[in-house]
């Protein structure tokens, strides 16, 4: 019986027992495709762990950190834009309620004049707020993107992850036993989000807003709690990631060089009529240019035309 057991722990891989990640693990499982996102993160993870020696929680971690580095300038393009759009808010609303005020009174062409002067100052500000979901665009595929890769390594599960971790969640493929990460994970979501990660920190007057934004974060307290600990890996490490970028960018000089304007307070009243009345008022309005210029357009046709249409007058002899 001695012999059997030494024989069989003589046959267990090293590698697994020390939770370290060794190039073509991935592969053999069926992992680690070239062709999808998900897989090019799975075999970034794995060689991030492979060639540092690290267990596979520290290759989780670096390859976050150079993930969220390589979308820095997005996010610092993301702030700017941010910043100024904060810094015209009174002029925005202005137009803004002079554009739903034509509007709710059938006057198109003012509609339409109190359009075009909002888009000049977004252009002569450079500036939009379209401008601002372009890190939300880059930054969701991410997070979806490690959520089903470290899940689908969780699931399978790689053996060596069952040793990847560090402290009390040494097993990665299995849930936090203590419920310490999903409270990290949470706390530190909720301080990004309000706190203001990009820019634009929450309005304290808008009240409804914060308490749903809590809530939600709340929420996904009960309903992430039993996810394998290798996700909240990824995701406490980007949202520390997240509360480090703040710090460092309210110093001044490292504002300067990034070129981030100095925000400005405005004491403005929270606005009325919510986000689809405004998004109504400005689609009926742009419809209206539309049309509006359609006409102006037809009616320069008309006239060309009946200027070559014009029969000059005969010289008298």
């Amino acid at each position: 019986a001695a012999a059997a057991s030494s024989s069989a722990a003589a046959a267990v891989d090293p590698s697994v027992l020390s939770g370290v990640a060794h190039i073509g693990e991935l592969r053999d499982l069926g992992l680690g495709s070239y062709f999808t996102p998900v897989g090019l993160l799975e075999n970034m993870i794995e060689a991030t762990s492979a060639l540092t020696g690290l267990e596979w929680a520290g290759g989780i971690c670096l390859t976050t950190i150079a993930m969220r580095t390589l979308m820095l300038p997005l996010m610092l393009q993301t702030m700017r834009n941010n910043v100024r759009l904060m810094n015209i808010r009174p002029e925005m609303v202005a137009h803004t309620d002079r554009m739903k005020d034509c509007s709710s009174r059938g006057d198109r062409e003012g509609a339409v004049i109190a359009q075009r002067n909002l888009d000049a100052l977004f252009k002569s500000n450079d500036c939009h707020p379209l401008r601002s979901f372009k890190g939300l665009l880059i930054q969701m595929p991410t997070f979806i993107s490690f959520f089903i890769a470290l899940r689908t390594m969780s699931g399978l599960p790689v053996e060596s992850m069952k040793y990847g971790g560090y402290l009390w969640f040494t097993d990665l493929t299995a849930s936090d036993p203590y419920y310490a990460l999903p409270v990290v994970a949470t706390s530190t979501m909720l301080a990004t989000i309000l706190l203001g990660s990009e820019g634009i920190k929450m309005p304290q007057q808008n009240k409804t807003m914060r308490n749903v934004i809590v809530g939600i974060c709340l929420l996904t307290l009960p309903v992430t709690a039993s996810f394998p600990t290798a996700v909240f890996v990824y995701w406490v490490t980007s949202n520390f990631y997240s509360l480090a970028q703040m710090l460092v960018l309210k110093l001044e000089s490292v504002r300067n060089f990034a070129g981030i304007p100095k925000p400005i307070e405005h004491n403005l009243p929270p606005q009325t009529g919510g986000f689809l009345e405004s998004a109504k008022a400005a689609f009926k309005t742009a419809e209206d240019a539309a049309n509006m210029k359609h006409k102006q357009a037809a009616e320069q046709a008309r006239q060309q035309a009946l200027r070559k249409m014009v029969i000059p007058k005969k010289k008298r002899s």
